[in-house]
């Protein structure tokens, strides 16, 4: 219905767009059931510029807490640009799935 609706679309403007069905779990829904209904377009992301971005912004995506957002601020400001998620699989704040997330909603330009 259109809660369910509302749920979903929700989301994904805070997200920026899916990249899986299987994101939908995220938001306690029955992704099976909702699969015959739903084409995702991966190429309408939005992504966040990690090189410009501030911590606010970062922190408000679903996939990065502060302590993530605040990590990537200050790598930049003692390190410059980042080119690659890679020097944060080493860092605490970071799981490899939390990157693997992150990976689709980030670019470097």
């Amino acid at each position: 219905g259109s809660g369910i609706a509302r749920m979903i679309t929700g989301y994904r403007n805070r997200l920026g767009g899916f990249y899986d069905i299987a994101q939908l779990k995220e938001i306690h829904l029955d992704v099976e059931k909702l699969r015959p209904w739903f084409n995702v377009a991966t190429d309408n992301i939005r992504q966040l510029n990690i090189n410009q971005t501030g911590i606010e912004r970062l922190k408000a995506h679903p996939y990065i807490n502060f302590y993530q957002a605040k990590a990537f601020v200050e790598y930049r400001k003692k390190k410059g640009d980042l080119h690659s998620l890679k020097p944060f699989a080493l860092y605490e704040e970071f799981s490899d799935t939390d990157l693997e997330k992150i990976s689709h909603y980030v670019c470097f330009e």
